[in-house]
C-alpha cells in the first residue's frame, strides 16, 4: 500500500517545506538568522521534551513570551506533538497568569527570562503544569529548564501523523471580562492562510503539504520567497495569522 499524504496541518506543511529548502532563511531576528532546517530541528527537539514530560495529544502549552524565534519554535513544537498552543499575554501579572494557566488546564509553560519572577510567584499553585521551560540564560523558577539546554539534550521528535481536527487556542485580552479561550481546528486554519498567501502571489492555493513544499521550492529557486515583518505581538491571534501566512 502507498503512503498516505500528511494532513493539511501547519506542522506537517512546515515540515514539508523544511525538507525541500532546508538552507533557506526562515526567521530573522535582530542579528540572528534561522534557516528552515534549524527552525524545524529546534522545534522538534522541544517537542521531544514536551512528550518526555508526559504531555500528549491535546495537552495545552502556554507561551508567555515576547516576540522572538523561541516563541515560534515553542508554538511549532506544540503543534508537532499535537498539543494545543495557548497565547499568554506578557502584560499579565502573577494573578492573571495564574487564572489563564488554570483556565486552559496548561500542562507546560514556555516563558521569557524577564517574566520569570511572575512565573515563580505562581509556580507552586499550578499542579497540572508538568514542565517549565525558560528562554534565557539563568534560572529563577524551581525545577525550570533552560530552553537551550532542552534543545541541546533532546533528540528531534520523529515525524508523526496528525489530523486536521487538531486544535489551537487563542485567548482574548479580557477587555470585556475575563479572558476567554477560543479553540479552532488546524485544518481550516491551515487552508485559510495558504489560500490568502497563494492568491497574494497570483498562484493556486496548495491543498497538501507536498504541494506547499513544491511551491516554496519554486519560489526559492526563482529568488522570490516572500518576506514579512510581523509587527503585532505573538500574544495576539493576528500575529499568529501573519507569521504562518508568511511561512
Amino acid at each position: 500500500m502507498g503512503q498516505t499524504e500528511p494532513a493539511l496541518h501547519v506542522a506537517s506543511v512546515l515540515e514539508a517545506i523544511s525538507d525541500v529548502i532546508p538552507d533557506a532563511t526562515a526567521l530573522v531576528w535582530r542579528d540572528s538568522r534561522r534557516n528552515w532546517h534549524d527552525f524545524d530541528d529546534r522545534a522538534a527537539r522541544i517537542a521531544t521534551a514536551l512528550t518526555k514530560a508526559g504531555l500528549r495529544h491535546n495537552s495545552p502549552v502556554a507561551l508567555y513570551m515576547h516576540n522572538s524565534p523561541a516563541y515560534l519554535e515553542g508554538y511549532l513544537a506544540t503543534l508537532k506533538m499535537r498539543g494545543i498552543p495557548v497565547n499568554a499575554n506578557y502584560r499579565y501579572v502573577a494573578d492573571e497568569l495564574l487564572y489563564l494557566l488554570d483556565n486552559c488546564d496548561a500542562e507546560a509553560i514556555i516563558y521569557d527570562e524577564e517574566l520569570a519572577p511572575r512565573v515563580a510567584a505562581i509556580a507552586g499553585k499550578v499542579p497540572k503544569v508538568k514542565l517549565f521551560i525558560k528562554a534565557g540564560s539563568s534560572g529563577v523558577v524551581k525545577n525550570s529548564i533552560l530552553l537551550e539546554d532542552v534543545i541541546a539534550s533532546s533528540e528531534p521528535m520523529g515525524r508523526i501523523a496528525r489530523d486536521p481536527s487538531d486544535l489551537m487556542m487563542t485567548y482574548t485580552g479580557g477587555t470585556t471580562g475575563m479572558p476567554k479561550g477560543v479553540m479552532r481546528a488546524l485544518g481550516p486554519f491551515s487552508h485559510g492562510i495558504m489560500v490568502i498567501a497563494a492568491r497574494a502571489m497570483g498562484a493556486e492555493p496548495p491543498l497538501t503539504p507536498a504541494a506547499a513544499a513544491a511551491q516554496a521550492k519554486r519560489l526559492h529557486e526563482a529568488n522570490k520567497l516572500p518576506v514579512s515583518v510581523v509587527a503585532p505581538p505573538f500574544m495576539h491571534g493576528a500575529a499568529h495569522w501573519m507569521a504562518f501566512n508568511a511561512f
